[in-house]
């Protein structure tokens, strides 16, 4: 069984070991543009018995500066940022969605990209 923080170290090193320079965890500072920011995962137990959960859905929102190039930013970094999360053994990207990131008060546009991870 893996833990929950074991997965979000691997995600964030690996984020990084692929050249992605701000990567955070949710919390752990303030949004910077252009940035990734590993959520808070939503957690499913497999059977009602289960003490501990057994799988886990992750958010991971790429986001991007509220400028003319946003979009072509976003559409670069997205597809990036899925294939190296999909080199995690625990870690299956399922999707990718458009969105808005309201960390701090200025809205950003980003991209929440949903894993799925067993634990």
């Amino acid at each position: 069984m893996t833990s929950f923080d074991d997965v979000a170290q691997k995600m964030v090193d690996a984020l990084r070991l692929a050249g992605f320079k701000r990567v955070h965890l949710t919390g752990e500072q303030a949004t910077d543009p252009e940035c990734i920011v590993i959520g808070v995962p939503q957690f499913r137990w497999q059977s009602p018995t289960s003490e501990e959960p057994t799988h886990a859905t992750w958010p991971v929102a790429v986001i991007a500066k509220a400028d003319a190039n946003a979009v072509a930013v976003l559409l670069d970094m997205v597809p990036k940022v899925g294939a190296v999360l999909d080199t995690i053994t625990e870690v299956a990207v399922q999707s990718a969605d458009p969105g808005v990131w309201s960390g701090e008060g200025t809205p950003l546009p980003c991209y929440e990209i949903t894993t799925e991870v067993n634990l």
